[in-house]
């Protein structure tokens, strides 16, 4: 219904727009309507014979030898249609058309074979360019499924690890503390609720991403001795900002894989903030220099670039700077 709205609205202005052409060469207003009326009527039946039939049935399906000869020949014939049309009328008075020029037999036929490539033409970039949007549209909405797809997938992955240390750390409380291993039990569940039931959207409030990276040092802060100086801050300002979830856990979860533990003190420190429309995360771990591969990261962490590459392409920047006894990273990322 929309469509054929669109198209009336179109015709009564292509209709309005050709009489004002018409117009130089006749100037009474009733032989001016029904001139245009000829000639909008010509384009219009050029139009939809070679949108809606010639152009998908020949050109579309690849039967390009027989698009050209038959194009042609239904300009020849509905350019001959109009030709005699016109003669009738013009030949019994059927309407009160009257020249204000000279105007001849073969001048008669020009103008007809003209209006009706003219239609033609029309009909058949109007059919090619929309098959091109259409392709188009399709090749986009099958990338942003892809996409989607990918994330989700990158989004649900949990850490084998993670999940064994934390069953670990509450089968041990349950025998030295039950109201330390319901509490471990508790915030372990408030993380899986928040990614099974509150990460569906495509962005979060940074409040909810920080409870989790909260829960997440909890629990491993839990299974630490005294020796790891644990810190976790964050600024109030960042109160309001939407981020994408479980960008940040992966560079959490990864000071904590790749922290020393020679039996010296260890660092593992991360902070956010947020200054000129940006939020900043700098996490700065000691580690041991033989521990690390070159695959230090994982899995993790290459989804995670991976993520940021789709979410904000041009939007971030991550820095990942090792010594040989101090990992830092940093991550800056803008709001889309």
């Amino acid at each position: 219904m929309r469509k054929a709205v669109l198209q009336t609205v179109f015709w009564i202005v292509f209709f309005l727009s050709w009489q004002r052409v018409v117009y130089f060469y006749v100037d009474n207003v009733t032989n001016r309507l029904l001139f245009t009326a000829f000639d909008v009527g010509q384009v219009i039946l050029l139009f939809y014979l070679t949108y809606s039939i010639i152009t998908p049935q020949l050109f579309s399906r690849r039967n390009k030898i027989l698009f050209l000869p038959v194009l042609l020949t239904t300009v020849l014939v509905v350019g001959v249609l109009f030709v005699y049309t016109m003669q009738y009328f013009l030949h019994y008075r059927l309407v009160p058309i009257y020249f204000n020029f000279s105007w001849n037999y073969s001048d008669l036929v020009a103008n007809r074979y003209i209006i009706a490539l003219l239609g033609a033409l029309a009909g058949f970039i109007g059919k090619l360019s929309v098959e091109w949007f259409q392709a188009r549209r399709k090749i986009e909405e099958a990338e942003k499924i892809r996409v989607a797809t990918e994330l989700m997938y990158l989004k649900t992955q949990v850490n084998p690890h993670f999940l064994f240390n934390a069953i670990n750390t509450v089968y041990i409380q349950i025998d030295e503390s039950t109201e330390a291993a319901k509490h471990t039990l508790s915030s372990f569940s408030e993380m899986l609720r928040y990614q099974l039931y509150e990460c569906n959207q495509e962005k979060v409030p940074i409040e909810k991403e920080i409870a989790y990276l909260q829960h997440y040092v909890g629990l491993q802060q839990m299974r630490l001795d005294e020796r790891y100086q644990l810190t976790f801050t964050y600024e109030a300002s960042l109160q309001g900002f939407i981020i994408a979830p479980f960008i940040l856990i992966p560079l959490i979860e990864n000071m904590f894989k790749h922290a020393s533990n020679k039996g010296t003190p260890t660092i593992i420190s991360g902070a956010l903030s947020y200054s000129n429309n940006q939020l900043t995360f700098h996490g700065i771990n000691t580690r041991d220099d033989d521990r690390v591969t070159a695959k230090a990261g994982g899995i993790g962490l290459t989804n995670m670039k991976r993520r940021l590459e789709l979410i904000y392409p041009d939007r971030h920047s991550l820095t990942i700077k090792k010594s040989k006894d101090l990992y830092e990273v940093w991550l800056t990322v803008q709001p889309i």
